[in-house]
Protein backbone atom coordinates (compact mmCIF):
# COMPACT_ATOMS: atom_id res chain seq x y z
CA UNK A 1 0.00 0.00 0.00
CA UNK A 2 2.90 2.50 1.11
CA UNK A 3 4.31 1.64 -2.56
CA UNK A 4 0.93 2.59 -4.59
CA UNK A 5 0.53 5.80 -3.13
CA UNK A 6 4.22 7.14 -3.50
CA UNK A 7 3.89 5.88 -6.84
CA UNK A 8 1.03 8.02 -7.41
CA UNK A 9 2.41 11.24 -5.74
CA UNK A 10 4.98 10.45 -8.43
CA UNK A 11 3.04 10.11 -11.24
CA UNK A 12 0.84 13.12 -9.92
CA UNK A 13 3.90 15.06 -9.81
CA UNK A 14 5.01 14.21 -13.30
CA UNK A 15 1.23 15.58 -14.85
CA UNK A 16 1.70 18.45 -13.36
CA UNK A 17 5.04 19.57 -14.46
CA UNK A 18 4.43 18.24 -18.20
CA UNK A 19 0.95 20.70 -18.11
CA UNK A 20 3.36 23.37 -16.55
CA UNK A 21 6.02 22.90 -19.12
CA UNK A 22 3.74 24.42 -22.26
CA UNK A 23 5.69 24.15 -25.77
CA UNK A 24 3.19 27.22 -27.09
CA UNK A 25 5.21 30.57 -26.42
CA UNK A 26 2.69 33.09 -25.19
CA UNK A 27 1.83 36.45 -27.26
CA UNK A 28 5.23 38.01 -26.50
CA UNK A 29 7.26 34.95 -27.35
CA UNK A 30 9.63 34.15 -30.28
CA UNK A 31 9.87 31.11 -32.77
CA UNK A 32 12.90 31.03 -34.79
CA UNK A 33 14.39 34.64 -33.83
CA UNK A 34 10.78 36.04 -34.79
CA UNK A 35 7.92 37.66 -33.24
CA UNK A 36 5.28 35.03 -33.02
CA UNK A 37 2.05 35.86 -34.66
CA UNK A 38 -1.60 35.64 -32.92
CA UNK A 39 -5.33 34.84 -33.59
CA UNK A 40 -7.57 35.42 -30.99
CA UNK A 41 -11.27 34.33 -30.60
CA UNK A 42 -12.58 36.96 -28.32
CA UNK A 43 -11.38 40.94 -28.85
CA UNK A 44 -9.55 41.26 -25.25
CA UNK A 45 -6.84 38.50 -26.46
CA UNK A 46 -5.41 40.60 -29.56
CA UNK A 47 -6.27 40.62 -33.42
CA UNK A 48 -9.31 38.16 -34.65
CA UNK A 49 -7.72 38.30 -38.23
CA UNK A 50 -6.91 35.40 -39.75
CA UNK A 51 -3.18 34.53 -39.94
CA UNK A 52 -0.65 32.73 -41.92
CA UNK A 53 2.41 30.90 -40.86
CA UNK A 54 3.21 27.85 -38.64
CA UNK A 55 0.38 26.60 -36.13
CA UNK A 56 2.17 26.43 -33.00
CA UNK A 57 -0.51 25.85 -30.54
CA UNK A 58 -3.39 27.41 -28.58
CA UNK A 59 -3.28 29.23 -25.20
CA UNK A 60 -6.59 29.70 -23.16
CA UNK A 61 -7.72 32.27 -20.98
CA UNK A 62 -11.05 33.82 -19.26
CA UNK A 63 -11.56 37.43 -20.69
CA UNK A 64 -11.93 39.85 -17.54
CA UNK A 65 -15.58 40.35 -16.69
CA UNK A 66 -16.79 37.56 -19.37
CA UNK A 67 -20.01 35.72 -18.42
CA UNK A 68 -18.91 33.37 -22.02
CA UNK A 69 -16.00 31.28 -19.96
CA UNK A 70 -12.97 29.99 -21.26
CA UNK A 71 -11.64 31.76 -24.48
CA UNK A 72 -8.39 30.65 -26.70
CA UNK A 73 -5.76 32.26 -28.60
CA UNK A 74 -3.97 30.51 -31.69
CA UNK A 75 -0.03 31.46 -31.60
CA UNK A 76 1.56 31.08 -35.17
CA UNK A 77 5.33 31.19 -35.96
CA UNK A 78 6.73 33.64 -38.93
Amino acid sequence: MKRSNSVSILLGLCMLLAASCGTVPDANGTYNGKPVLTRASHPSGGPMHEVKGTYLGRRYFTPPGSKTGLQWIDVYGQ
